[in-house]
């Protein structure tokens, strides 16, 4: 008797998975390309008649020869091809014992476009400035060339004392001239007076 209840129960639960047909679900449900999504799927042919399963994704196999357990139930994953961004439909598909396809309910997977690969920013190299010696350390030279080959004047006094010796001279010869010229002046008039002496006489 309990053998033909467990034997009802079992029939009556396979009755019902083949009613609800094959479903898959995805985790996650949306991402890139990139994006590894894994799939389980149930309610597909356990037996050995049938052919194993795939996924297809927007019409395109993306994962291929997957073997279905005896209780109809299967894991797998894919990546999903590379198309405009948006929603996009997978299913699980499978032949039975006569080949017709076995195709599950949809499900639905939203594609995102790949975010983009930044482009690394080149900053200019900037040179070091150079170390420049202290003016401490710099060699001078008290009026001679100094290091950039100028020569520096040390006596500012130099030229005005020179100046001054001509002016010097000049002032000490004007009471000899004057001295002269009055002697000339003189003996022109003694000249004269001599002169007009000779004639009156």
């Amino acid at each position: 008797m309990a053998g033909g209840v467990a034997a009802a129960a079992s029939l009556a639960l396979g009755i019902s998975a083949e009613a609800a047909g094959p479903r898959i679900t995805l985790n996650p449900t949306q991402g890139t390309p990139a994006t590894v999504v894994q799939v389980k799927g149930t309610g597909f042919c356990g037996s050995a008649s049938c052919s194993q399963a795939q996924v297809v994704f927007q019409g395109t196999p993306v994962a291929t020869g997957i073997v279905v357990a005896s209780d109809g139930t299967f894991t797998a994953s894919f990546q999903p091809s590379a198309g405009p961004p948006g929603w996009k439909t997978v299913v699980g598909q499978q032949k039975d014992a006569s080949g017709a396809w076995i195709t599950s309910t949809p499900a639905a997977f939203y594609l995102v476009l790949a975010p983009p690969t930044p482009t690394p920013t080149v900053f200019p190299h900037t040179p070091t400035p150079s170390q420049r010696p202290s003016p401490s350390s710099q060699p001078t030279a008290s009026g001679g060339p100094g290091p950039s080959g100028t020569a520096t004047p040390t006596a500012q006094a130099t030229p005005t004392q020179m100046s001054d010796a001509p002016a010097t001279s000049g002032a000490s010869a004007w009471p000899w001239l004057i001295v002269g010229a009055v002697g000339v002046v003189v003996l022109a008039g003694v000249v004269v007076y001599a002169y007009l002496r000779r004639r009156q006489s």
